[in-house]
């Protein structure tokens, strides 16, 4: 349901068309729903949730991204990758933006990420510690 909303609120903004809406709703109602689990490759810390799907195949694994920033503020987004598929094919971008944000290259990420999903990748994909404290961690499982 929160997924539908994200989509929702980016039409609202005008991020995305009701064409484009329309396409990730029915891409978002195909992916299969997520169960409490524990993944096959899990990254070091405890930064990530266990995360699991009813499917075996890659377009049922997850895509996180978690943020945090000195001053406190924390993104914590986690999408299907067949959705994430999805938006990027029909706005080539994700929907991932926060304070701070601009002193990361979000284009060069977006492409890091679908060359990941292209390959089917799994585990940690982007971990980077800025030097002013903030920490970007990207992982597809």
């Amino acid at each position: 349901m929160e997924e539908k909303m994200r989509i929702l609120k980016m039409v609202e903004e005008g991020k995305i068309s009701a064409e484009q809406a329309v396409g990730l709703l029915d891409a978002l109602s195909q992916a299969a729903p997520a169960e409490a689990g524990t993944p096959a490759d899990t990254p070091e810390g405890n930064w990530i949730e266990p995360v699991s799907t009813k499917g075996t195949g890659y377009d049922d694994k997850m895509l996180r991204v978690v943020v945090d920033t000195p001053e406190g503020d924390k993104v914590n987004v986690q999408l299907p990758v067949k959705i994430v598929k999805q938006m990027l094919k029909v706005t080539g971008k994700l929907p991932i933006q926060w304070e701070g944000s601009e002193k990361i290259d979000l284009e060069a990420l977006t492409t890091a990420i679908l060359e990941c999903i292209d390959n089917e990748t799994l585990g940690t994909i982007v971990d980077v510690s800025a030097s002013d404290g903030s920490t970007v961690k990207v992982y597809i499982g």
